[in-house]
């Protein structure tokens, strides 16, 4: 099915290094309040006190394989991205793989997500900005098609920056004496 599923068993997810800077924490202490699954894919230092926060709801899982972590991407409600990210890399896997992002509206991610059609940007760092965020994403989820996610980052995909690469170093051969 091209467009999302509103299935309750469906999940969020949030991925990278489980470190105090991606702010996964956060999204625990919100997912947990407004009682919604939450899938954290990620290894690192801070990876025993989420475990310590997580509730009954919270799954963390590490060691994934490349074809695991897409069908968690695929398989998720939405992508929440809390922390600030100087591209935003799983926000832009995640909509590779069809599923909107959830972000907090600063750094890389804006120029992935656009805000009210691949996905909901929020500008403050509060839980209940998020909580509001989750809220928004709820209205718009049955929107969302997710073709229209996947190409919306085709300009980020291997391919189009050979392209663009082979495009700009033609031209440059040409300018040359």
């Amino acid at each position: 099915n091209k467009y999302l599923l509103d299935r309750k068993d469906r999940y969020f997810l949030c991925v990278g290094r489980l470190t105090k800077a991606k702010y996964f924490n956060q999204a625990v202490r919100v997912t947990s309040r407004l009682d919604l699954p939450l899938v954290i894919v990620g290894r690192g230092k801070d990876g025993d006190k989420l475990r310590k926060q997580a509730g009954k709801h919270v799954k963390i899982v590490n060691n994934v394989s490349r074809k695991e972590l897409r069908t968690y991407y695929r398989n998720a409600r939405a992508l929440l991205q809390t922390g600030v990210e100087d591209f935003g890399m799983a926000s832009a896997e995640s909509l590779a793989c069809g599923t909107p992002v959830i972000a907090l509206g600063r750094g890389g991610v804006k120029e992935i997500v656009n805000n009210g059609s691949t996905g909901v940007l929020y500008e403050d760092k509060s839980d209940e900005a998020l909580a509001e965020a989750i809220r928004k994403f709820a209205l718009l989820e049955k929107k969302l098609n997710r073709e229209a996610l996947r190409s919306s980052v085709m300009k980020f995909s291997k391919r189009n920056w050979q392209e663009k690469m082979l495009l700009a170093v033609e031209r440059h051969v040409k300018k040359r004496p």
